[in-house]
């Protein structure tokens, strides 16, 4: 009986107070994000010379410094602004509510891709057997005096015969952006007793992040060994992330209620892309251990929303020392 009297006692907050649920959701207003074009590596094969393991220094080159897109924003006014009620509190303190005038969709561009004139990388080429290859790479670039670092790490798989080959390589890059975001969350808290309250809270965020996104390849190349100068082609696909972060904790003001459910919802859209592309150029042996490559990638835009620039091309200069 003593114990049936304590479960009541323990559990008549639960009976008396119910249940709130607070709903959070997050919009992203605007953002400026800095970073390259994280493109995979492009591999030569074949030879009269193997190579267990292939060094490759290279440069790509942006001929487009911005890009503008749109990402998932909150309604807005009939002037194109997202629209705030002010409320007093009883304490005489302020606060916002998200107006009901917004009811039309946001018709402008709020993100901003800034990238780099150009980036350096070393890309690295191990013979695991006559076929398989573990590929590996590491890329730098600088935006405003902020350094960024990215990469890739795959497997190739190839064929070769008299006069050319063919390779598929497939793998993951990572590629590490800046990024300088306003967001806005709002919360709405509906109690057992009462009517249900917003708040709205507003946060900038400025930091650095970066994201892991899936690439393959096929490159053929050509193998004439009398000829001054050999081409090859590379068709290729890539994702690429340009924003993922988590805003600010909010300030959750403490509500008395023995058990609170949270729900949030990401509203802001995936701030992302992908891309097809095709890279032809042309390779010249400078010795038994070396050779000099030269490409240009024109690359297509599959993934951002509205954006300003659908098609990029990328020279690309790199140097293969085979060891």
């Amino acid at each position: 009986m003593k114990k049936i009297k304590l479960i009541a006692i323990l559990l008549s907050p639960f009976l008396f107070f119910g249940c709130a649920t607070i709903t959070e959701k997050i919009y992203l207003q605007e953002v400026e994000v800095a970073g390259p074009i994280n493109h995979p590596p492009i591999h030569i094969t074949g030879g009269k010379e193997k190579s267990s393991i292939t060094i490759s220094p290279k440069i790509f080159v942006n001929t487009v410094s911005d890009v503008s897109g749109y990402v998932n924003h909150t309604n807005v006014n009939s002037r194109g602004i997202y629209q705030l009620d002010t409320l007093q509190n009883g304490d005489g303190t302020w606060r916002y509510r998200e107006s009901t005038a917004n009811t039309n969709k946001y018709r402008g561009k709020n993100l901003n891709w800034k990238l780099p004139e150009l980036y350096a990388g070393l890309d690295l080429d191990f013979s695991l057997s006559k076929s398989i290859s573990l590929a590996g790479g590491i890329n730098y670039s600088s935006n405003d005096q902020t350094g960024l670092i990215g990469g890739s790490v795959g497997l190739g798989f190839y064929k070769e015969s008299e006069q050319g080959a063919i390779r598929f390589d497939a793998g993951i890059n990572i590629q590490e952006y800046a990024y300088d975001a306003s967001t806005v969350v709002v919360t709405t808290t509906d109690p057992v007793w009462g009517s249900p309250t917003t708040e709205m809270a507003f946060f900038h965020d400025i930091n650095k992040n970066s994201d892991i996104n899936f690439y393959a390849s096929i490159t053929y190349n050509s193998i004439f060994e009398n000829s001054p100068v050999n081409f090859f082609v590379s068709l290729t696909y890539f994702g690429q992330s340009l924003l993922d972060f988590e805003p600010s904790e909010t300030n959750i003001e403490y509500y008395p209620f023995l058990g609170v459910t949270k729900y949030t919802t990401d509203a802001r859209g995936e701030v992302s892309s992908s891309y097809l592309g095709i890279s032809p150029g042309i390779y010249q042996n400078l010795s038994p251990w070396s050779r000099v490559v030269i490409g240009v990638s024109i690359i297509k835009n599959i993934g951002l929303e509205q954006p300003s620039q659908s098609v990029f091309v990328l020279p690309v200069v790199k140097l293969d020392l085979m060891f």
